[in-house]
């Protein structure tokens, strides 16, 4: 039996479903660069036949790129119970295809289409014409449905292991910037990082930290892949980004507890934090997003999500930003002004649309477009570009990196030039010094050499402080990091109610916030770090 495995057209797809849409662009981050030559060796001259008998392949040779990452990954009819499909795969380790659908989940595919119509999810959900451009970006959440899924990296289990995936170290590493630690260790944490619960029949302890460090990533990569593409591909475009509430419906069937009740709060945490970075980036990786939308985000019983999405919208006030969390479909014109851009709750085992038929938020997006969504897939669409994009976001500092980075940066000719002219300096000064103090000669080279010793040790403290300060990962205090993020709400005593049609109530009277006073300890990686902060807020009534 050949090396390989088959690749499955999607529900209602078929080998004439072309698409030659150049401007569809797949984004990951750098570091998936490096995964993929990790887990090449096990891929290396495997033949993937699409849709058998085509007679048509995907060939793996010297190098996997992200567009046959995501045919082979990504490979199934459609989806819908998170079990993978093995037998889709012909002398391939199981820890390898684990962690194809692992990779998958890092990347985005970003592209334009005419959405034709909106709605029809849920059942019964009236269907309106709209023919309007939108823009979309198929991401996947981390997923809870088996335990080989893609939430196990979150999860750590009290006895025994998940099934592994050949990438679970790199992806921990580069996500949440640590090793993942042991339940022992996890179980004597004081600080409220490790969330009680089950996992299909297993006790588990959930990882906020490294669950919300998952989320500040697939915004950020969303984000600014929306935004690179509006810029390349239609610079004139404002855009309405909508981030969807992703891995909270059916991708959290198998988890259970208090992991699971406070998993839309952290999620909403995790989206504050993300848009703090976001506005923290030069303002040309996010020109183009002049508003952002949390459909279905907000929960009447849920008190802690009121209060982040009301931080969320200061936040976005201070920036310039508008902001709204409307109960709308995600195809929604909900702004007259701007151009829809949203991501899909797609899945990492099957294309864009999945199962169709609108059996799910991506079904219905993918109905609802002119080409189905054809032109996502990367059989469909072998046009597709792909970019590798740097990320750069703040949670705490790691304890473990990877020094050969540190120094194989490149540096450029202007400053080689300083440099040189440092040492010339340094040179003179210990040519000087030498006579001086010693009374001794040194000849130019030596002195010169002696300079630029003393300018490359600068040089190594500077790349070593950087690296371990201020790059992919800073050292902050989480408790000094929520109260400068919830101070916000304590600098004005103007009315206080997000300005959205959907919240037509006031969020908070006085005495609710007293009752919420009680809650003051809550950890620092729940949702709300500093209540005495959000108490000070005075909500007027009208």
């Amino acid at each position: 039996m050949v090396k390989g495995g088959i690749i499955k057209l999607r529900t209602k797809q078929s080998l004439d479903a072309k698409a030659n849409d150049k401007q569809v662009t797949i984004f990951a981050p750098v570091w998936v660069k490096k995964a993929l030559k990790e887990i090449l060796p096990a891929l290396k001259g495997a033949q993937f036949e699409i849709e058998p008998p085509s007679g048509k392949y995907i060939k793996i040779q010297d190098k996997l790129t992200l567009m046959q990452l995501l045919a082979i990954a990504r490979n199934e009819q459609a989806n819908t119970t998170g079990i993978i499909k093995f037998k889709q795969y012909n002398q391939i380790p199981e820890q390898t295809i684990i962690a194809l659908r692992d990779l998958a989940k890092h990347c985005v595919i970003v592209g334009k289409d005419i959405a034709t119509h909106y709605g029809g999810y849920p059942a019964h959900s009236t269907i309106h014409p709209l023919n309007k451009d939108v823009i979309i970006c198929d991401l996947a959440g981390l997923q809870f449905q088996q335990q080989n899924n893609t939430g196990r990296h979150v999860l750590i289990s009290a006895i025994g292991k998940f099934p592994q995936g050949d990438l679970d170290k790199t992806i921990y590493l580069n996500t949440v910037g640590e090793k993942k630690t042991t339940y022992q260790a996890a179980k004597q944490d004081k600080t409220g990082r490790f969330i009680p619960g089950s996992f299909k029949d297993k006790t588990v302890l959930f990882d906020v930290k490294a669950y919300q460090a998952f989320v500040i990533q697939d915004f950020l990569l969303a984000a600014t892949a929306v935004n690179s593409y509006a810029e390349f591909n239609c610079p004139s475009l404002d855009l309405n980004f909508k981030f969807l509430k992703y891995g909270a419906g059916f991708f959290a069937d198998g988890l259970d507890g208090q992991a699971r009740k406070m998993l839309s709060e952290n999620l909403a945490l995790a989206v504050l934090k993300s848009i703090e970075q976001l506005c923290k980036l030069p303002f040309s990786a996010r020109n183009h997003i002049k508003r952002i939308e949390l459909p279905f985000y907000k929960e009447k019983t849920n008190k802690k999500i009121e209060l982040i999405l009301l931080a969320i919208n200061k936040l976005c006030e201070k920036n310039n930003i508008e902001f709204a969390s409307l109960p709308t479909d995600a195809l929604a014109p909900t702004s007259k002004k701007y151009t829809t851009a949203t991501t899909n709750c797609a899945d990492p085992h099957a294309v864009m649309g999945n199962e169709m038929h609108y059996g799910s938020v991506d079904a219905a997006i993918a109905e609802n477009l002119k080409q189905k969504g054809n032109n996502f897939s990367p059989v469909c669409n072998q046009a597709m570009g792909a970019k590798f994009v740097q990320l750069s976001y703040q949670i705490e500092r790691n304890d473990t990196f990877d020094l050969t980075n540190t120094f194989s940066e490149p540096v450029s000719s202007n400053l080689l030039k300083w440099s040189a002219l440092a040492g010339l300096g340094a040179a003179g000064i210990v040519k000087a010094g030498f006579a001086l103090s010693l009374g001794l000669s040194a000849s130019w080279f030596a002195a010169f050499a002696v300079g630029m010793t003393v300018v490359l040790g600068i040089e190594i403290m500077v790349r070593l402080y950087r690296r371990f300060s201020t790059e992919q990962y800073s050292d902050q205090n989480s408790v000094a990091h929520a109260k400068k993020l919830m101070s916000m709400l304590s600098q004005s005593n103007v009315e206080s109610e997000i300005p959205l049609s959907c919240m037509k109530e006031k969020l908070f009277s006085s005495d609710k916030l007293e009752k919420m006073h009680s809650l003051k300890n809550a950890c620092p990686y729940h949702a709300v770090a500093d209540f005495e902060a959000v108490k000070s807020v005075q909500v007027k009534k009208k």
